[in-house]
């Protein structure tokens, strides 16, 4: 389950310098029990089903500072779909809204408003969306919200 992110977070997952300027790219595997839904900063590129456990490989992130990696696990529902191309970018971002299970009603009002957001977003700034996919992610344990690279979560 996604917990609080902060750098204090970060280092318990794994060692890095939580520092700004120091970024190098992430490649993230997660092995869950069958039937659960994880995330990372990347898009999911494989499954592997080993029995009851599934090991779920992730595209390698560009790179990040360590603050910015994200990747969690559990029984969360999840819808998927896509936001179309902008003047700013090209190509369809893909965007998944993941939820606990109390929530799963609420998924497809979050996925409906994403892509015209994302588009106001874009063209307020003048620069396409960064990052090759939006996962945002409802957080039973969580107060606030972390703008993970790709990979938002929010205190549901």
């Amino acid at each position: 389950m996604p917990g609080p992110s902060s750098s204090r977070s970060t280092r318990a997952a794994f060692p890095g310098i939580d520092q700004p300027g120091y970024k190098t790219p992430f490649a993230v595997s997660i092995t869950t029990k069958a039937g659960f839904t994880a995330y990372s900063n990347a898009a999911e590129t494989d499954q592997d089903s080993k029995g009851y456990l599934v090991k779920h490989s992730f595209a390698v992130a560009r790179p990040l500072p360590t603050y910015l990696v994200a990747f969690g696990a559990g029984p969360f529902a999840a819808v998927s779909g896509s936001v179309p191309p902008t003047r700013e970018r090209a190509e369809p971002l893909s965007v998944q809204i993941i939820a606990t299970e109390p929530n799963k009603d609420k998924m497809d009002f979050a996925l409906q408003n994403t892509a015209p957001i994302l588009a106001l977003l874009e063209t307020y700034y003048g620069t396409p969306f960064p990052f090759p996919k939006l996962d945002q992610i409802g957080s039973p344990i969580m107060a606030g919200a972390m703008e993970n690279a790709g990979a938002d979560t929010y205190g549901d």
